[in-house]
């Protein structure tokens, strides 16, 4: 397990496994929290330490190293989980970065009052620009993190979300 720095991502949907995916390949030591390590293996997790457990405790936060973490990548389809998990984050490691994956527009609005150094993200609402360039440009493929954050900067969605950079953090080599 890894000792300080770590960006821990709870969940392994589809999200979240791309998720670790694209910090592996920015060269970020990741450890995943799921609900077993098989499911994770199912999932395609294979290279990253799991923790086995509900990310909403605190005792698997501890374990998989909230405390000295750098980041906390909250992707769950359940608003109400991830925000535990952020407070309960937030309460062992005050310094963390966090980024939640979040369905109600309206509570995430209100979530940097709660979680100053949390930024809440819509998958749909970050995904939205690709899809128009798509639609407009004819461009297919997979556009990976870094476009999908350069076109997350322009207009509304650069509004509710241009923390995306600074959140994640320098990039390493």
């Amino acid at each position: 397990m890894p000792t300080a720095g770590h960006v821990v991502v709870c969940g392994v949907d589809h999200l979240g496994v791309r998720t670790v995916d694209e910090l592996q390949m920015r060269g970020e030591t990741v450890v995943v929290i799921a609900p077993s390590a098989e499911r994770a293996a199912d999932m395609g997790v294979h290279d990253a330490p799991v923790v086995a457990g509900d990310h909403r405790l605190p005792r698997v936060l501890t374990e998989a190293g909230v405390a000295s973490a750098s980041a906390i990548v909250l992707t769950d389809d359940n608003d109400l989980g991830n925000l535990t998990t952020a407070l309960a984050a937030q309460e062992l490691n005050s310094a963390i970065r966090i980024v939640i994956r979040i369905f109600d527009a309206e509570l995430g609005t209100h979530l940097q009052e709660l979680l100053p150094t949390a930024v809440a993200l819509s998958s749909s609402a970050v995904a939205a620009p690709g899809v128009v360039t798509a639609a407009i440009d004819g461009e297919t493929g997979d556009p990976g993190l870094e476009r999908i954050l350069r076109l997350a900067s322009f207009g509304r969605i650069g509004d509710k979300f241009g923390r995306i950079g600074e959140l994640l953090g320098p990039r390493r080599h």
